[in-house]
């Protein structure tokens, strides 16, 4: 296998024939690019130490459908995960973290967010339809700025 850590930096992992991967503990950050091109990983678990994950860490990681992930980490650039097979076969088309709403890749008329969201990060449903009707959850606590997409003028807001 071959993995390159310096200074607690995942730099690279470029073993193309490994199906799944343990991040070590002592890294705390994954660099741009890390894992790209990995088409044979199916499983990869990043450990609570990692605090900063770069961008297209899983750019053609088309196999790529476990990634396990430290409950309250928002550290993941949701770009990286949409490729995947693991968001792929994500039959509601939520992409959740711990209790956050990362992205919806859904495009249905009505969407229930789920009963335990309590974020939606920006950006998350900029691709439903130009009319559409969202039941939020009572656990919602915030919504970034620029959560919907600001050409959807016809959203109705429900609250569950």
């Amino acid at each position: 296998m071959s993995v390159m850590i310096e200074n607690g930096v995942l730099l690279k992992f470029d073993d193309l024939q490994a199906e799944s991967y343990v991040i070590p503990d002592c890294v705390t950050e994954i660099a741009d690019g890390a894992f790209k091109g990995c088409n044979n990983l199916v499983s990869v678990t990043i450990p609570p130490t990692v605090e900063c994950i770069g961008y297209d860490v899983f750019e053609g990681c088309t196999g790529l459908s476990e990634i396990h992930i430290p409950d309250g980490a928002e550290m993941l650039n949701v770009d990286d995960l949409l490729d995947t097979k693991w968001y792929r076969d994500n039959k509601d088309g939520f992409l959740i973290l711990g209790t956050v709403l990362l992205a919806y890749g859904g495009h249905e008329q009505t969407i229930a967010v789920p009963p335990y969201v309590t974020k939606i990060c920006e950006g998350v449903l900029t691709g439903m339809p130009c009319s559409a009707i969202v039941w939020l959850p009572s656990t919602l606590r915030e919504i970034e700025p620029n959560a919907f997409d600001a050409n959807n003028r016809n959203i109705m807001f429900y609250s569950a």
